[in-house]
């Protein structure tokens, strides 16, 4: 278990930036800039209105640290309403499921999150999967929100 703490501490016109700059979102809450360096550009991910059955479809570019490129595109869909207890709370959340890959790299992506927009901005639990070919798994994660404050 790692601890990820992230903390607003600021926010502008067009992102908030958590831990003095180092990770960014949009305002809806999809990540712009990493912890480990990451930029990404174009992913809607977290949408403003949730319905159960609504579907998107998002394309968005990853560069890596050392500059390196890679396009993607997930479709998503809200699957269900779920009651969601974590350590921060119990949350009345749309359960909301992504698939998709890489252009031209054989990548498979996999996310899962619940999310009470009406609390919360953030997912209250992520769960991300992401597999190059039929066998190496390059990250299996899961997020859990532990603490939920607004001043």
């Amino acid at each position: 278990i790692r601890d990820a703490r992230q903390t607003v501490t600021a926010i502008t016109d067009t992102e908030i930036i958590y831990n003095d700059g180092m990770a960014t979102s949009d305002l809806l809450g999809n990540s712009r800039k990493m912890p480990d360096g990451r930029l990404i550009r174009g992913l809607q991910g977290v949408i403003l209105e949730y319905s159960l059955g609504r579907k998107w479809s998002t394309r968005f570019t990853v560069t890596a640290p050392n500059g390196h490129e890679s396009n993607s595109e997930v479709d998503f869909k809200v699957v269900a309403r779920e009651s969601v207890t974590v350590q921060a709370g119990t949350f009345d959340c749309f359960k909301v499921e992504g698939e998709g890959g890489a252009y031209g790299f054989p990548l498979r992506i996999r996310v899962v999150y619940w999310i009470a927009p009406d609390k919360c901005r953030r997912p209250i639990v992520q769960e991300n999967f992401r597999q190059v070919g039929p066998a190496r798994v390059i990250q299996a994660d899961r997020m859990e929100l532990t603490e939920f404050r607004q001043t």
